[in-house]
C-alpha cells in the first residue's frame, strides 16, 4: 500500500531509516523515481542484514514531487524447506521517515507489497512513498 509524506519547507534534510528482521539473507535498496523514467539511488544497505542506518536521503526540494521506493530481496534458500514458511512469517521490516511537515513517520509492509518467487525462496518487499 503506498504511503504519503509531506516533505514541507524546500531547505528540510529528509532522514530515512530501514530495518529488516529476519533469518534470511536481506538487501535493500532505495529509489527516487521521477516522470519521464528518472531513477536516483538514494540509500542502500551495506551488509547482509537489510537495514539502511538512518542517513539524509535528500531535501525537501530535491525531493519534492517523486515517488521513493524501497525495495528489499530476502533469500530464504539457505532456511530448510519445512522452516521456510515460519521464517517468512517471523521476518518483519520497518520503515521510518522524519525531517518533512509529516514529522516522524513509521510504517511497515502491508501485505500487498510482498511478493515471492515460485518455491518461496526469494521474498521481495516494494514499498512505495508519495513525496509531497
Amino acid at each position: 500500500m503506498k504511503k504519503k509524506y509531506d516533505l514541507g519547507a524546500p531547505k528540510n534534510e529528509i532522514m530515512l531509516s530501514v530495518k529488516v528482521a529476519t533469518v534470511g539473507i536481506a538487501h535493500s535498496v532505495a529509489y527516487l523515481y521521477r516522470s519521464g523514467g528518472e531513477r536516483i539511488t538514494l540509500a542502500e544497505s551495506s551488509n547482509t542484514s537489510g537495514d539502511i542506518t538512518p542517513q539524509v536521503i535528500g531535501t525537501g526540494a530535491s525531493l519534492k514531487a517523486g515517488y521513493l521506493l524501497i525495495y528489499t530481496m530476502i533469500d530464504f534458500s539457505t532456511v530448510a524447506t519445512q522452516y521456510r514458511e515460519q521464517a517468512i512469517a517471523n521476518t518483519l521490516i520497518s520503515y521510518e521517515l522524519s525531517g518533512g511537515n509529516s514529522g516522524n513517520m513509521s510504517f511497515s509492509t502491508d501485505p500487498d507489497d510482498i511478493h515471492f518467487n515460485q518455491d518461496r525462496s526469494i521474498m521481495v518487499v516494494s514499498k512505495p512513498v508519495q513525496l509531497l
